[in-house]
């Protein structure tokens, strides 16, 4: 199994360096402040998505303006500017979560992101971020998640139906702890991330905690139930055994309806 794990390693290594393409900045021929660019990302969340976190990727695509002066923004913000680290973070998770809706709009607004698509979308899309060109999974392995921050996986949004709710304003340092234990708390109480099978006796939770166990197991909680009872309302039992939710990487349109 593990020789098996190190080629599908390798080979996915070589797709990247072989395959991959560059997702080209919009060039929005002005430069753009820190206050200016998260003004132009709330207003792309305040008009584009809707209080379920889905997104309107038909109307945000004829009206991507805002977006691009963001996208512009986070291509050339260098992160050794920001002087703390929830600023940082904050710009991590607003940065993500933009970069991976112009991804969306690029690829031409897919259904889904399933299958080698979710390759593409993943590993082998690179684009600029803090000067650098990096995939996506770069982005998340390699500096948002060093940070050691578990919560960021209930904030940081693929645009897939299964992700974390997409929230209508940008984060910000002032709020940052606060935001992130609310959305922890909404991800956990909700059905589709946790729910009890008494007749089982099995909990099924979300892929997300197969994804990165490491991030919750043993360095938050002694098992993966235990990290879920951390943001529940009402616990689940602990001695239940565990079954993962197929993750949904329908994009989340709200025009797909």
């Amino acid at each position: 199994m593990k020789l098996l794990r190190v080629k599908y390693i390798l080979l996915l290594g070589f797709f990247a360096s072989s395959c991959s393409t560059i997702q080209k900045t919009p060039a929005v021929g002005i430069s753009v402040s820190d206050s200016n660019a998260v003004i132009a990302y709330a207003k792309v969340l305040g008009n584009f998505v809707n209080d379920k976190g889905e997104i309107n990727f038909d109307g945000l695509a004829k009206d991507k303006a805002d977006l691009e002066t963001y996208i512009s923004y986070v291509a050339n913000k260098k992160f050794s500017d920001f002087s703390s680290k929830e600023i940082l973070l904050a710009h991590h998770l607003n940065a993500y979560n933009a970069l991976s809706m112009y991804t969306v709009i690029q690829k031409g607004i897919p259904k889904t992101n399933a299958g080698f698509k979710k390759v593409k979308f993943f590993f082998l899309t690179k684009m600029d971020v803090g000067g650098t060109q990096m995939s996506l999974v770069d982005y998340e392995n390699k500096f948002i998640r060093t940070i050691g921050e578990d919560r960021v996986h209930w904030a940081l949004n693929c645009m897939a139906v299964s992700c974390p709710r997409l929230p209508r304003k940008p984060f910000v340092a002032a709020t940052l702890n606060q935001d992130l234990q609310a959305l922890s708390v909404e991800f956990f109480n909700a059905n589709t991330n946790a729910r009890i099978d008494e007749a089982e006796k099995t909990v099924h939770v979300t892929e997300i905690l197969k994804f990165f166990p490491k991030d919750f197991v043993p360095s938050k909680a002694p098992s993966i139930l235990d990290y879920v009872n951390l943001y529940r309302t009402a616990p689940v039992p602990t001695n239940y055994e565990v079954e993962y939710i197929s993750y949904d990487w329908t994009i989340n349109n709200s025009n797909r309806h």
